[in-house]
């Protein structure tokens, strides 16, 4: 694994040996491209091996070779299908599970700034929609999804499958009942070095004289009666104190 051999190609940046660590001995650095991987501090570290016991790339999850189902569909709401990019899926999910005395946990962006939340009204749903295709920072969620179990309430995550193999590492290996956990797997083909969002960024307040205030990976149109309909070479680029069009920005 990662923390002894230092084969990034082991890592899968999930932050699960980061939040189980009784000591707060490991931590997250970014590498030359800005991805993130952990790093102890000996000073701190009692060598109890949770952080070896909850990676999990060391104890990779058990494949299910049989019973597996496919099935599509996508929300009846046009509203919540226009904010959306994968048909609304995750708000029907929602709906379904999170009747009373839920807490939802998922991705959330602030400008080029991805990392996770938790929210406890379906009403701010809204923020974890749309594709970000950034490496989200995970934070306390593992810690904090476990405080909330613990608590008796439903907790639906969401995440990418490295991800929630992390969370359910942490959960087992901390012994935290499980029975009202929900995970929403995100399939991920893949993210771009944050270093190179960052030079996109100066690119762009090089050229426009405002940094990026947001991207809209998957752009779906203007309103709900015009396009409606994600297009993968469509992205659209907002900056501060500027309008926006697709593949490119204009200023009012």
């Amino acid at each position: 694994m990662y923390l002894d051999t230092g084969d990034k190609t082991q890592c899968f940046g999930c932050e699960g040996c980061v939040q189980v660590c009784p000591k707060d001995a490991v931590s997250m650095a970014e590498d030359n491209e800005g991805f993130r991987y952990p790093v102890i501090d000996m000073e701190k570290c009692i060598g109890c091996s949770l952080c070896r016991r909850t990676c999990p790339y060391a104890h990779m999850p058990e494949k299910h070779e049989d019973n597996k189902y496919v099935f599509g569909g996508y929300n009846n709401d046009p509203k919540t299908r226009f904010e959306s990019t994968s048909g609304g899926a995750f708000s029907a999910i929602v709906d379904a599970f999170c009747d009373e005395n839920y807490v939802i946990f998922g991705a959330e962006a602030k400008g080029l700034f991805v990392f996770h939340s938790y929210i406890k009204d379906k009403s701010e749903l809204g923020k974890f929609r749309k594709s970000k295709y950034s490496q989200s920072i995970i934070g306390l969620s593992y810690r904090n999804a476990q405080k909330f179990l613990k608590e008796g309430k439903k907790v639906l995550f969401s995440g990418t499958p490295c991800q929630i193999a992390g969370l359910l590492s942490y959960v087992e290996t901390t012994n935290t009942n499980a029975d009202k956990l929900l995970t929403v797997e995100v399939v991920c083909e893949g993210v771009p070095s944050p270093l190179y969002v960052r030079k996109l960024d100066k690119s762009i307040e090089k050229k426009y004289g405002s940094p990026i205030e947001s991207i809209d990976y998957r752009y779906t149109g203007k309103s709900i009666l015009s396009h409606g309909k994600w297009d993968f070479e469509k992205m659209r680029l907002k900056i501060l104190g500027g309008g926006t069009t697709a593949n490119g920005i204009s200023r009012k």
